[in-house]
């Protein structure tokens, strides 16, 4: 049934000329690091593309199976994004789920209440020098907590008080 939808979905991006990539499922996961993964349903929650460069997460001791199932599964689109002249660059402090771009705006949300908002947002004014970069205290995937629409409208839970600073009169 999922995959039904998912053809559906490729389907009508298709018809509007959208050349759709799907990862690979790698099929020996199991034999290579004794446990199971989830397949790569959600590419937002590890990857996401800022102006010309490709982020993927970086290996780590606590993650090194999921990174090489992730290059595995990733290996046909990390392909395509090197052969249209993109850069590849992990990070461990940004994906799609915790990111929202609009214009020259990028919008970071915390994987905790407690991050130490000054901090983070030095270091995505180092990794973003040509971006205006925002801290947006969301304690986990701010994909679930906020979008914003277009400029003007943002969707958000109730409880996140803070986008008066971030989102002025939206």
């Amino acid at each position: 049934e999922t995959e039904e939808d998912y053809q559906n979905i490729i389907k009508k991006l298709e018809s509007f000329g959208v050349e759709v990539l799907r990862p690979n499922i790698p099929t020996n996961t199991l034999a290579d690091t004794g446990k199971y993964f989830t397949p790569p349903m959600t590419p937002r929650d590890y990857t996401v593309m800022v102006g010309n460069t490709f982020y993927i997460p970086v290996e780590s001791n606590s993650s090194i199976g999921t990174y090489q199932y992730l290059l595995s599964a990733y290996s046909n689109i990390l392909k395509t994004v090197e052969q249209q002249g993109n850069q590849i660059k992990s990070s461990n402090s940004i994906n799609g789920s915790m990111v929202a771009r609009i214009g020259k705006d990028l919008y970071f949300g915390t994987e905790c209440y407690d991050d130490n908002l000054a901090n983070l947002k030095d270091k995505m004014d180092i990794e973003f020098p040509s971006y205006r970069n925002h801290i947006i205290n969301t304690g986990g995937h701010s994909d679930g907590t906020y979008c914003p629409v277009c400029p003007g409208l943002i969707i958000s839970l109730y409880d996140v008080p803070n986008y008066a600073n971030t989102y002025p009169g939206w």
